[in-house]
């Protein structure tokens, strides 16, 4: 496991400044940018035991919940207001 480590070590911090960057400062959530795109699973429980997905926007902070399409899940950065 000492192998593993030095490794570590010497790489881990190098590989997550160069990768994805290093959080420095807290995100502060606010209502404005609490928004996250969510698929909904609906089960049928008839004889064809298929399923219909829905999209949606959810606002992490009001729990307001938006519906789109899967166009719309696919291309929107930012909901429609």
């Amino acid at each position: 496991m000492n192998c593993y480590n030095d490794w570590a070590d010497d790489f881990m911090n190098r590989a997550i400044d160069s990768v994805s960057g290093r959080i420095v400062e807290p995100k502060i959530l606010t209502e404005d940018n609490a928004w996250v795109k969510r698929r909904r699973y609906n089960w049928d429980n008839s004889s064809s035991g298929g399923y219909e997905i829905t999209h949606y926007w959810l606002n992490m902070i009001s729990n307001r919940q938006i519906d789109i399409t899967e166009q719309e899940f696919e291309n929107q950065t930012q909901p429609n207001l």
